[in-house]
């Protein structure tokens, strides 16, 4: 066994002809082999290797050197009588279980079956290891199966033998003008597919770049077939153009398949057939022939052939930023403009992004920097199709212009096909098959399934299979081309009515089943249908529907406190809707009431909410609506109003009554008295609601309602005193809302606060953290409050009085009502350090300072008292 840590070598035998040979007298073969197999153990040993494995005829062994491999192949060859190939490779290699693994092994079986009875080839590896006295001659560069690098193959020892049958390929490809970057795996898996398969096509949109891919795919197989053609389908347009495209392709005169059959079966070719899909049926049909007569063919395709035996290769996107930003950049300066700064490498990746990662279209976008700058660029790709018009003076018409390309495939569909795609155009985002019927006429939903996979196999629908079911997507350019079709048929407007109506209905049904069950998707559709909701409401109030922009807004009101913020942007615009009209809508006003509060002061809404509680104690308020006005009471910490709008709810019924039920009132806080001696044994109003609480959370039907109801027991438990109970509540409410949300703020606040209690001040910044990060992500501005009141509480803990005195004075004077009691105790205690007037003076100052200097104050105060520790 070779020592471990040195370079390995490996040789590789194979007796050439051994079938014939067992054929013609196997009695014979049988002694000769086995007079082989002696003489190849005995060298092997007499020159310190290993033969780890027999492989019928022919062996395996490793050696410890190079010089040693060789001088035993060399050996090996002087006392046999076989035609015994031999193939050496020196490198890296894995041993398990006595075999050895890796592509040193892939490498030197590559070796050893490009050569010829007799013969010993090794590669450059181990050729630059062996004395100088060892003759050898190099007989070229090759592309041996499997590996992806270009080897240089060299004989060693004398004789004359014929070609190597990894001999050099004919290669008749059109040569790229541009750099394929980006595509390294997606090559490796297009490799290996013919390394298996004779029949691979690349499939997707228009401008992706499968044409490019292609090429070099087949320029990879250089030295593992004998011809390589290129047979381009762009400008023919039936039957007889695939015939003549292919025959030109492998240089035949004499038209006819014929001719073809002929051509392709005197060498072993791969025939790359690109752009399939106008002349699809034509192109299968001649394809199916060059694989009957056994040639390997590579083609390109906007949807696949569905022939047996074929292999789809999607073409992707560029999904990795560096890489778009790389081919924005090299297609710029190609085109005469200057090279972009550094720093606008982070616009360049948004541009592409936007771009969807489409090769052509940010090749054709990189083309008009030089007249717009990068900015000017990301603001006009609202009119992408009419941005990227230009760029191309010569080649096919339809990579022109991206309206020509996506045109072509449009072009392509059945009429059918066509007015299914115009529709689907009012979804920017994910969508259903239950959304695509909504819009779709009067198509059953098996006729619509069998359009929307039309379309996805012509690759103008991204298919995603999450959770179970099929979701689509167009591309934004894709999209873009289908809406103009929309509003050129004249049905924009009417679709975009039928799409806010459904989606109205669809999400009143999901805030009803946040909280009533039967399971937990509801949330997550509701978060997914975000995309698709903001659109329709950028179209209803652009209309003054204030009914439609009403029916796509409350229902996230329903699906609160767990519901993201961005699900009421436009909510102030429709307050100023419908006060323009002279209306009075209570529901609408709570919408713009909460949207003001995530997105911009606490300030301004107070007036307003005083406005609605009285509008509510007059009129029966929805479930939805009293649950938008006790969150957004709560989070002013306005104790007042908050129990009038609770004691108009006390009607309610429900699991939704059971959430107004379990909530306490601030003010009998200040009443309690007494220990609280156990969860299952407390003791007057506050503690016996507490257990109640408690007790009844299970009975919520989803987690997300249990998750609201652990932060309202841990709520109470906080305001009692007891952060343990609350933290344990606050723990169970993390892990039945996982996603960031207004329950998801509470529960680490109510954490951080058992921090705080046991002076644990690293701990509990990083409980603000996790909330300060949702909220920038998100833009909610209420969230910034329990941020900021746990960092001015680290801050009283470590009695800094003036530097809590700046983060106390940032948030607002009455804050939520997460860390009540802690917040009381908090400004007492600053009473006592400083005077009103030094206390007007540092809340001022702290208002005047960034928001991030002031969340610094209190890590660097801990981080300070550590190192003086």
């Amino acid at each position: 066994m070779a020592p471990g840590g040195q370079t390995l070598t490996f040789l590789f035998t194979d007796v050439e002809g051994s079938t014939r040979r067992w054929a013609a007298d196997a009695a014979q073969m049988s002694e000769e082999l086995a007079t082989h197999d002696e003489v190849l153990r005995e060298v092997i040993v007499e020159h310190r290797g290993e033969l780890f494995k027999h492989t019928g005829d022919g062996v395996c062994a490793v050696f410890g050197s190079a010089a040693d491999a060789v001088s035993a192949a060399i050996a090996a060859q002087d006392r046999l009588s076989l035609p015994v190939r031999m193939g050496l490779h020196t490198g890296e290699a894995e041993e398990r279980d006595g075999d050895w693994y890796g592509t040193s092994l892939t490498c030197v079986a590559r070796i050893m079956d490009a050569g010829h009875g007799g013969q010993i080839l090794c590669s450059a590896a181990t050729a630059a290891l062996l004395p100088d006295d060892v003759e050898r001659r190099a007989l070229g560069e090759f592309r041996l199966k499997g590996l992806d690098r270009v080897q240089t193959i060299v004989q060693v020892g004398p004789g004359q033998f014929a070609p190597l049958r990894a001999g050099p390929t004919v290669v008749e490809l059109p040569e790229r003008r541009t750099s394929l970057l980006g595509r390294d795996d997606l090559l490796v898996g297009i490799d290996a597919a013919l390394d298996e398969h004779r029949l691979v096509t690349l499939v997707g949109p228009g401008g992706i770049g499968k044409t490019s891919t292609a090429i070099e795919a087949a320029r990879r197989r250089t030295g593992l077939v004998e011809q390589i053609v290129f047979a381009d389908l762009a400008t023919v347009d039936d039957a007889d153009g695939v015939v003549a495209a292919v025959a030109r392709a492998l240089g035949v005169t004499v038209p006819g398949v014929a001719a073809i059959e002929l051509a392709v079966g005197v060498a072993d070719v791969l025939i790359v057939v690109d752009n399939c899909e106008h002349v699809i049926d034509a192109a299968a049909e001649m394809i199916e022939m060059l694989l009957r007569w056994r040639a390997r063919v590579l083609a390109t395709s906007r949807e696949h052939l569905e022939l047996d035996g074929e292999v789809v290769v999607r073409v992707p996107p560029l999904s990795d930023d560096a890489v778009a930003v790389a081919l924005f950049v090299e297609r710029a300066t190609a085109a005469g403009a200057a090279q972009p700064a550094p720093e606008e490498a982070h616009q360049i990746a948004q541009l592409c992004r936007r771009l969807d990662g489409l090769p052509l279209a940010i090749e054709l976008a990189a083309s008009r920097l030089s007249v717009l700058s990068v900015d000017q660029l990301l603001d006009h790709l609202g009119e992408r199709l009419e941005l990227l018009s230009a760029g191309r003076r010569r080649g096919r018409d339809r990579h022109r212009t991206l309206r020509d390309t996506i045109a072509w495939s449009y072009d392509l569909l059945t009429l059918d096909e066509q007015d299914l795609y115009r529709r689907l155009a009012v979804f920017v985002d994910w969508f259903d098959l239950d959304d695509a019927t909504a819009v779709a006429g009067r198509l059953r939903p098996i006729d619509v399934l069998d359009r929307l996979w039309a379309l996805a196999s012509k690759s103008l629908l991204i298919v995603s299979g999450g959770n179970g079911e099929a979701r689509y997507r167009f591309l934004e350019s894709i999209r873009d081309h289908a809406w103009e079709q929309l509003v050129a048929a004249g049905q924009a407007d009417e679709l975009m009515a039928i799409l806010a109506d459904h989606l109205g209905a669809k999400l009143a049904e999901l805030g009803r089943q946040i909280w009533e069950g039967p399971d937990d998707d509801p949330f997550r559709q509701m978060v997914g249908l975000l995309p698709l909701q903001q659109h329709a409401l950028e179209w209803a109030l652009g209309r003054a529907d204030a009914g439609r922009a009403k029916a796509l807004l409350v229902p996230y009101g329903a699906a609160l406190p767990i519901s993201p913020p961005g699900g009421f942007a436009g909510a102030t615009r429709l307050t100023e809707l419908v006060e323009s009209t002279g209306g009075s809508d209570v529901e609408v006003m709570t919408l713009g009431l909460i949207e003001t509060l995530f997105h911009r002061d606490f300030r301004p809404y107070r007036a307003t909410i005083s406005k609605i509680v009285p509008l509510v104690e007059l009129t029966p308020p929805s479930q939805p609506l009293m649950n938008m006005l006790i969150w957004a009471t709560g989070m002013a910490g306005d104790e007042s109003l908050q129990r009038r709008v609770l004691e108009t709810a006390t009607g309610l019924t429900g699991p939704f009554g059971l959430f107004v039920e379990t909530i306490a009132f601030p003010s009998e806080y200040d009443a309690f008295e007494g220990p609280i001696v156990s969860a299952a044994g407390f003791a007057g109003p506050i503690e016996e609601r507490l257990t109640r609480t408690i007790a009844s959370i299970d009975a919520m039907p989803t987690a997300a309602g249990r998750g609201v109801m652990c932060v309202n027991a841990a709520f109470v438990a906080q305001a009692l005193g007891r952060p343990d109970i609350a933290s344990q509540l606050a723990d169970r409410a993390l892990a039945d809302n996982p996603e960031p949300s207004s329950a998801w703020v509470a529960a680490y606040s109510h954490k951080a606060s058992l921090h705080l209690a046991r002076g644990e001040l690293p701990d509990a910044l990083v409980c603000a953290h996790h909330v300060e990060q949702m909220a920038r992500r998100l833009g909610e501005h209420s969230a910034f409050v329990p941020v900021l009141a746990i960092h001015a509480l680290v801050l009283r803990k470590l009695e800094r009085a003036e530097d809590c005195g700046i983060v106390r004075g940032v948030a607002p004077r009455r804050w939520s009502l997460f860390l009540l009691r802690e917040r009381d105790e908090m400004d007492a205690w600053l009473g006592e350090q400083l005077t009103p007037a030094e206390a007007a003076a540092l809340a001022a100052e702290g208002r005047a300072m960034a928001l991030d200097d002031v969340l610094a104050i209190a890590p660097s105060a801990v981080t300070m008292r550590l190192d003086n520790m």
